[in-house]
């Protein structure tokens, strides 16, 4: 997969590329659509034998125009057309072209790569974000709980993506444990790994039995039951965004203004609250770069959200490192119940850890504040606190999991045993060739080769994963351990190469 998205980004860059190289790569069509729209942009190669020959199988041409064509009447056509005159697409072609992604077959796919390359060419701007947003809103059904849970207020936080980020794994026991007595109930949304970041979906399903609910009914039972439902955007809710989602890491078009916002947007229409906080990182290890973006998007999100009446906080962090010390899906899970239980098995760093656990307070207070402005703000942080150190907070997280399907067994196995999984793997330290500082670590590297390239060699991927042994500025001596990878394949790992590419020591 890095081969296929380093072309990509080549491609996209206006990087001159030798399409020699297609015989080695194999893309896949939305890839492939990708690739072909920013050769069109950048560059003229329409008569390359392989590149035609690519096109061929899946039933496409360049006619004498330059311009990609396919299957006659097919209606992507005159919406990419439009797009590529600079002009709106009509809503309603928009509309019909983004209801059919999901039919994964070859042309769709491949025209589905064609569209996100334009919107990261500028085609699909800030200015028509709103109709993208409402073109994803309107390809499913949105499904509106806050009539429904007896005068219950509706809140929760969601992330722009950061590497080693467990708010969405702490802040559920919080929501369960105080919500009664808050009247305050959360249906989280969360998202599967994107980039170099892991997502909440995936973590929470390296847990045996966790089951994410569909929307509507079977999401309100569980809302119902406790205050606290993890909530995917399945089935129905907003499918053309979930299409796109999954295929912008493909595509290398993750960091797409257009795609952010209208993608963000529509989750949270799509299954609305009465407020949120939107948590933007910034900086080199987050996909927004800096402070002016995150409030330029902020304020398009937050606008987006306004038509459904969404009371929008925008929160801005930079990302120096990562939060934690663990990346990898299972291992989060196990860092997270040691922060909410207040237990140290040493495996994880305690800076990372208090970090961790402050940011998630501060999260709560403020979600809490946006709902009930008359609760005092360091009470709840004592009460919090408290909950945490006489293991209420644990028997809340507890609660939430059961009520998500994890079976007692389970829930036991993560009480009494929860390192099992990770120390039956095998185990290598990367070492620091020279002593100094740590100035740097690379996190779009170092999240890369956890998910793109760690878990694909593992059959068992979700235990794999890599625990930081140091921290930014912390000395460092020659033959110090930086990180320890668990792995049941470390072929993947070699120790001289991950140290150059991961750490700035000097």
């Amino acid at each position: 997969m890095r081969a296929e998205i380093e072309f990509l980004e080549s491609a996209h860059e206006g990087i001159r590329v030798d399409l020699d190289r297609l015989v080695e790569i194999k893309f896949s069509p939305v890839q492939l659509g990708a690739f072909v729209t920013s050769l069109w942009h950048h560059t003229h190669y329409y008569d390359h034998p392989l590149l035609k020959a690519e096109l061929a199988e899946l039933g496409f041409w360049f006619d004498s125009t330059k311009i990609l064509r396919g299957h006659d009447g097919d209606i992507w056509w005159s919406v990419i057309a439009t797009l590529l005159q600079r002009c709106r697409p009509a809503p309603a072609a928009l509309d019909q072209c983004l209801a059919r992604l999901e039919a994964e077959t070859p042309p769709q796919t491949l025209l589905c790569g064609v569209f996100l390359a334009l919107c990261l060419h500028g085609y699909f701007g800030q200015a028509d974000i709103p109709s993208l947003t409402e073109a994803f809103i309107r390809s499913g059904r949105v499904y509106d709980y806050r009539k429904d849970l007896g005068g219950f207020r509706l809140t929760r936080r969601y992330p722009t993506g950061g590497l080693s980020e467990k708010c969405a794994l702490v802040l559920p026991a919080m929501f369960e444990c105080f919500g009664d007595e808050l009247r305050i109930k959360s249906p989280f949304s969360v998202g599967r790994t994107l980039g170099f970041t892991g997502g909440t979906w995936d973590k929470l399903s390296s847990i045996e039995g966790f089951h994410f609910p569909s929307p509507g009914e079977e999401t309100l039972r569980i809302l119902r039951r406790g205050n606290c439902a993890i909530t995917v955007t399945l089935e129905d809710a907003a499918p053309a965004d979930r299409v796109m989602y999954r295929r912008r890491s493909q595509t290398s078009t993750v960091e797409c203004d257009s795609l952010i916002v209208s993608s963000i947007a529509s989750k949270h229409a799509a299954i609305p609250v009465h407020s949120m906080i939107l948590d933007v990182r910034i900086g080199r290890g987050a996909f927004i770069p800096d402070w002016s973006a995150a409030e330029r998007i902020g304020g398009l999100i937050r606008s987006a959200l306004a038509p459904q009446e969404m009371e929008v906080l925008v929160s801005i962090k930079k990302n120096v490192e990562p939060n934690g010390s663990s990346i990898g899906n299972y291992l989060e899970v196990v860092e997270a119940l040691e922060i909410i239980r207040n237990i140290h098995s040493g495996l994880f760093d305690l800076r990372g850890k208090h970090e961790q656990l402050s940011i998630c307070i501060d999260f709560f207070v403020k979600m809490v504040a946006l709902e009930r402005p008359e609760i005092d703000s360091q009470s709840l942080i004592e009460k919090i606190e408290a909950a945490i150190l006489s293991g209420r907070l644990w028997s809340s997280e507890r609660q939430f999991l059961s009520n998500h399907g994890v079976p007692d067994s389970v829930l036991d196995a993560l009480e009494h045993e929860p390192l099992k999984p990770i120390l039956s793997l095998k185990s290598v330290n990367i070492r620091s060739a020279h002593a100094g500082s740590l100035r740097d670590i690379d996190q779009r590297k170092l999240g890369s080769f956890v998910y793109n390239e760690l878990h694909a060699r593992q059959s068992e991927s979700r235990f794999s994963g890599v625990i930081l042994n140091k921290r930014r500025f912390d000395p460092v001596r020659a033959r110090d351990a930086l990180c320890t990878a668990y792995a049941s394949d470390l072929s993947a790992i070699q120790d001289s190469v991950l140290e150059n590419e991961l750490f700035a020591i000097s």
